[in-house]
């Protein structure tokens, strides 16, 4: 819902107010405070969405809170995790690139959090995730194995050596053939990819299922319940490729959607399965993220390297969503990781390590240079370090750099890297430094000013946010505990209180999508009041 009205931003100090008494905070030094009040409903998977946004009237200025949820390669992100960001609009905003150290010597990191736990899972065939220790600068053990893991009303969900639990109990055992691959869990399903290759390794046409076979599953399962997953109760499609598997899920208007990495695209609608394209072993078209932006479901591709919107039953390809840097080539390009982080969207692009930026006001992508500061980037041969490799007898694109995993952490967005395939080096190769090599495997800390996350406190019924800007500090509240608060530059504070009467305000709905709960309310006193239920 649009409201608009003739007060300064610096006014939403009384503007955005809910209907319970708001929580005095620091009134003296108070720029804006925003309360909403929200129902989230059962905790069934769903994308959470917008809690809000706002602009200024002249344009200058944005300021929105919400959950993003997205699936980057093989890893959910945590959806619990609430943004609030205010931030200048159709500006190129600065932000700061820092190294962390290392979270091990493998060639490739991936990263995903609990609550307030970032993991990283150093590359292919670990058996022992890593935590970061911030206070200590460092990566810790004790986290146990790399399995794939979310939150859920609450508690863990988890899969490993295909088997699921909840809060530490089995509900799903192994099956007897094949394994469980990349699960989601959506809409009140639990959703797998059951694979069984059979005797023959190479991908193939279907013919029976003696014979190897992938299927999906979307098997009706409520942590509410207590009970197991049943698979009589599963809507089973069995794919027409053998050893078709995923890299990413999404959610749109109440659909699943799943790529899977044989070009297939799947839609749930809850109640059957339909093809949205058919599988080819002849031609690639791999997504490799999926994300909501505003109102569309965007789908990071390979081999274009740009996004492609989802909206009812139709894809369109988003040409220059992102650009692509100067000299680099058109082909064989993966858009394979995406973040909304305050109230932008971020993009991460294979093989150059690229990161992009998109202002959804002006509508414009801003380079943000490459996670790599080699080799000097070059059109032919396609990939770095292509001709090196090719000698070496590597697989020629395994030099190839990729950007993993994005996750808000506090007043930051974590990056990582990797090879094509993250393995132990050692040594360095003959072509690159030891200090080059490190940057593979590299987690990178992003910060802009006006941008913090937290974990929020699950909750089925009533909760009460609020989100608070005075002129030092952006603060996130739940309840009246803050969940986190972080430093506002000064110049920043002051053209948040200088900037004009807002143009427009919407509840439920913004950069990270359409709300998703049962209920979002906000107001602006006196006058006007919205109510979206």
């Amino acid at each position: 819902m649009r409201i608009t009205g003739s007060w300064s931003i610096a006014s939403l100090v009384l503007a955005f107010v809910a209907f319970a008494t708001p929580v005095i905070r620091a009134e003296d030094d108070l720029l804006m405070r925003s309360t909403v009040q929200v129902e989230l409903g059962q905790d069934r998977g769903q994308s959470l969405g917008s809690l809000f946004e706002a602009a200024a009237g002249d344009g200058s200025l944005v300021v929105g809170a919400g959950f993003c949820d997205v699936f980057n390669t093989h890893l959910r992100m945590d959806r619990h995790v609430l943004q609030f960001f205010v931030r200048l609009a159709g500006d190129q905003q600065p932000y700061e690139l820092e190294p962390l150290p290392r979270p091990s010597s493998a060639s490739g990191t991936y990263l995903f959090s609990l609550r307030d736990r970032v993991i990283a899972v150093p590359g292919s065939g670990a058996t022992e995730a890593r935590v970061l220790d911030e206070a200590a600068n460092s990566w810790r053990d004790g986290e146990g194995a790399t399995w794939d893991r979310v939150m859920l009303a609450g508690a863990e969900l988890a899969m490993g050596d295909s088997r699921f639990y909840y809060d530490g109990n089995l509900i799903l055992d192994a099956p007897e053939e094949g394994s469980y691959q990349r699960f989601y869990y959506a809409n009140g399903h639990l959703f797998f990819y059951h694979v069984n290759r059979g005797e023959e390794s190479v991908y193939r046409p279907w013919e029976s299922d003696e014979n190897g076979f992938s299927k999906l599953y979307a098997c009706p399962w409520d942590p509410a319940d207590g009970g197991g997953v049943d698979l009589s109760q599963a809507l089973v499609l069995t794919l027409s490729i053998v050893g078709e598997t995923t890299f990413s899920w999404g959610q749109s208007e109440g659909l699943v959607m799943t790529g899977s990495n044989i070009g297939g695209l799947y839609a749930f609608d809850g109640d059957e399965w339909r093809i949205v394209r058919e599988p080819s072993l002849g031609a690639s078209f791999q997504v490799y993220t999926m994300v909501q932006y505003y109102d569309r479901l965007l789908l990071g591709q390979y081999p274009t390297g740009e996004f492609f919107a989802f909206e009812g039953d139709r894809l369109e390809r988003l040409e220059g969503w992102p650009p692509r840097l100067d000299g680099v080539s058109p082909s064989a390009r993966e858009c394979q990781t995406a973040m909304v982080w305050g109230g932008e969207l971020i993009a991460g692009v294979w093989p150059w390590g690229e990161l992009w930026r998109h202002d959804g006001v002006s509508d414009e992508w801003e380079t943000m240079g490459r996670l790599f500061t080699h080799p000097d980037v070059h059109e032919a041969p396609i990939h770095p370090y292509q001709a090196e490799a090719e000698e070496r007898g590597d697989v020629l694109n395994q030099w190839g750099q990729r950007i993993t995993s994005m996750v808000p952490f506090g007043d930051s967005l974590l990056i990582s890297t990797a090879t094509k395939w993250p393995f132990e080096p050692e040594p360095a190769p003959e072509f690159m430094t030891s200090e080059q090599l490190d940057e593979y495997g590299r987690v990178w800390r992003l910060r802009v000013p006006g941008c913090v996350s937290a974990p929020i406190d699950w909750t089925a019924g009533a909760t009460e946010f609020e989100f608070v800007v005075t002129a030092t500090e952006l603060q996130i509240w739940q309840d009246g505990r803050e969940l986190v608060s972080t430093p506002l530059p000064n110049d920043l504070a002051t053209q948040i209180a200088q900037s004009k009467a807002p143009r427009e305000v919407q509840w439920g709905a913004g950069a990270y999508g359409p709300f998703g709960g049962v209920a979002v309310r906000g107001a602006i006193e006196p006058q006007l009041q919205s109510h979206t239920e």
